[in-house]
């Protein structure tokens, strides 16, 4: 499924240069028996080098923020973090039972979105689709 949407992209003349999926798809992938009962081993196309699992070349990401058996294939290039709201830093003595724990409690925030440059360099998918 994961090919079929790099050779799409391909076709677009996109530079598909990661995969982003869920870390339960991530690690289903790397327990792929090459028959029942004969063992692990990954399809021919799939590798796991020095901590990188990837296919076909491209390398995979775990994203928690995605739903699960949800993917994206991809351009990232066409993808810009966008910082909507700056960091903001707040300290609290009285919170919950900071004061009688004599705790502080911080809180760090900021909000953040990603902007796609150009809507056709991605391809989101779901692995449950036939």
């Amino acid at each position: 499924m994961l090919i079929a949407e790099v050779a799409k992209l391909d076709g677009l003349d996109r530079d598909v240069n990661a995969i982003v999926m869920t870390p339960a798809d991530y690690w289903d992938i790397l327990i792929t028996e090459k028959s029942t009962g004969a063992g692990y081993g990954l399809p021919g196309v799939v590798t796991f080098d020095g901590g990188v699992l990837r296919v076909n070349g491209i390398p995979v990401y775990k994203a928690t923020w995605l739903a699960a058996n949800k993917y994206f294939v991809g351009d990232w290039s066409r993808v810009k973090k966008v910082t909507t709201e700056g960091l903001s830093l707040e300290f609290s003595e009285s919170d919950g039972s900071n004061f009688i724990k004599n705790e502080v409690t911080a809180r760090i925030e900021a909000q953040v979105a990603l902007a796609v440059e150009q809507p056709a360099a991605l391809v989101y998918g779901d692995f449950t689709a036939v």
